[in-house]
């Protein structure tokens, strides 16, 4: 009886630590940092569309893995030694395939403009890096990921996008896709969030405190709260219709892209860093500059601003020694009778016709 609980635990040991992207168990040890549910099988499926051209596919990781092009040619395998490995195949019919990907430490897949109808990482807990854009995807299931630190899924055909079991992720691009919505709140570590091009009426990004570049341009958004984010320097939130914008807590922001809004008033008096300041197509009888002494290139036509609006803006710009300094205020209805010299006597290049 002695030998056979013997027998039994060792089994059990066994069981519990045979993990990895392609485990040979249901399941990884719970106590795992870096690894989620893990079963039978690839590390990594996916199903693409050959176009007769070159498809590449890159991997990085640790150990072996293996590739299998799903068409009767020889399975490639690669042994990593710390540089990312390329595996190129030339499909000879045009018609779909599907790709099984082996290893049990796989870190990166890059698997971008290859037709590719659905790919499945839930067998891969390591991968810390995901890069699929430029295909036909409909869904994308990233929950057993946990490691995931950068995903790249632009150009696809998302509807929605689950992120919330990935709190490592750091850098999230998903434009031109059909996204209704984004839910980044249990990301508190992003810094790079880029959501263009999508459906999204509206984007919650107060959980996410080092978001250093946001770009949300080409959505249905009317409001945008960036007071959370004090590390900001870029955002791009043009085309929406965003009524108002405070800008605030965010010190040192250099770049605004917010042109082609509904915005009436704007102050950047609290925005020392800007060197881009773009408004243009807005509805604006008010703009508020304070010390900005980096300012290059100010773009504030087709607003509502009048000739003293205007000539407000001129006064408030710097006239620091700064070579091709541009600021654009044409289409407005006090653009002819503002004063254009007093930006001009400070070196800025007035743009007060097209």
């Amino acid at each position: 009886m002695k030998r056979i609980n013997v027998v039994l635990v060792s089994m059990i040991v066994v069981i519990v630590l045979s993990t990895g992207c392609n485990g040979s168990s249901s399941e990884s040890s719970s106590n795992s940092a870096n690894s989620g549910k893990v079963k039978k099988g690839p590390a990594i499926t996916m199903t693409l569309k050959s176009d007769g051209k070159k498809a590449e596919i890159v991997l990085y990781g640790e150990g072996a893995a293996t590739l299998n092009w799903g068409d009767g040619s020889p399975v490639e395998s690669v042994e990593f030694d710390r540089i990312s490995k390329t595996f190129s195949h030339t499909y000879s019919d045009v018609k779909e395939y599907t790709v099984e990907i082996t290893g049990k430490n796989i870190m990166r897949l890059e698997c971008e403009r290859l037709n590719l109808t659905s790919l499945d990482v839930s067998n891969c807990p390591t991968l810390t890096k995901l890069s699929c854009h430029n295909n036909q995807l409909t869904s994308l299931d990233v929950s057993n990921n946990p490691a995931l630190t950068s995903l790249h899924t632009n150009q696809n055909k998302l509807t929605s996008l689950d992120v919330s079991k990935n709190p490592a992720l750091e850098e999230l691009l998903c434009a031109n896709n059909q996204l209704t919505s984004l839910d980044v709140s249990k990301n508190p570590v992003l810094k790079d969030l880029g959501c263009p091009a999508n459906q999204l009426t509206s984007l919650d990004v107060s959980k996410n405190p080092a978001l250093i570049e946001l770009y949300c341009q080409g959505n249905q958004l009317t409001s945008l709260d960036v007071s959370k984010n004090p590390a900001l320097k870029r955002l791009n939130c043009q085309i929406n219709k965003i009524s108002s914008l405070d800008l605030s807590k965010n010190a040192i922001v250099e770049q605004l892209f917010c042109s082609w809004n509904k915005m009436t008033s704007i102050d950047l008096s609290q925005n020392p860093e800007l060197t881009l300041v773009y408004f243009a197509e807005n509805e604006l009888t008010n703009v508020v500059l304070g010390d900005n002494p980096k300012l290059i290139s100010v773009w504030f036509h087709n607003n509502q601003l009048s000739a003293q609006a205007l000539n407000a803006l001129l006064e408030m710009l710097h006239a620091n020694a700064i070579t091709g300094k541009k600021v654009t205020v044409y289409k407005n209805p006090g653009a002819d009778a503002c004063n254009k010299s007093i930006g001009t006597k400070k070196g800025w290049i007035v743009e007060q016709t097209l």
